[in-house]
């Protein structure tokens, strides 16, 4: 199993982006879920079991994908970082119209989109409903 974490931050902006309407707090909560049991299953199913952060996927790909063939025992070959060809794969790993789906390949171009996309307030709700899970996850 594959589990991967985002900066709840990131999480909320790209909801705005795309106009779902999905509050702050629901946001807030399906996170703090989503991390607590990344880490119990990792402890529980130990080696079969890969929570990755998504901001260390797109900064550095190679290194997480190895990681990801030798916990689901396949060979890695450099192929599998080009996505060529891979269902619902459209060419870039965000939405965001001035730097997502026209670019092509994995960018770390939508992370810390929540500083220009977010309020100083939401910030400041989501770090404070979710400060032990982000400094968990290190994201604070």
């Amino acid at each position: 199993m594959i589990h991967v974490l985002r900066d709840p931050r990131d999480v909320a902006a790209s909801i705005n982006s795309r106009g779902w309407n999905i509050t702050l707090e629901r946001t807030c909560k399906e996170w703090q879920k989503s991390a607590q049991l990344a880490q119990v299953n990792q402890q529980k199913y130990s080696g079969s079991y890969l929570a990755i952060r998504y901001e260390d996927l797109v900064d550095n790909p190679e290194t997480i994908i190895r990681q990801v063939c030798e916990i689901v025992e396949l060979k890695y070959t450099p192929e599998l970082l080009k996505m060529e060809g891979q269902l619902g794969w459209k060419g870039s790993n965000s939405y965001f119209e001035d730097i997502g789906y026209k670019k092509q390949g994995i960018s770390n171009l939508a992370m810390n989109r929540y500083c220009e996309h977010l309020q100083d307030s939401e910030i400041e709700f989501i770090e404070d409903q979710l400060r032990k899970e982000m400094i968990d996850w290190q994201y604070i």
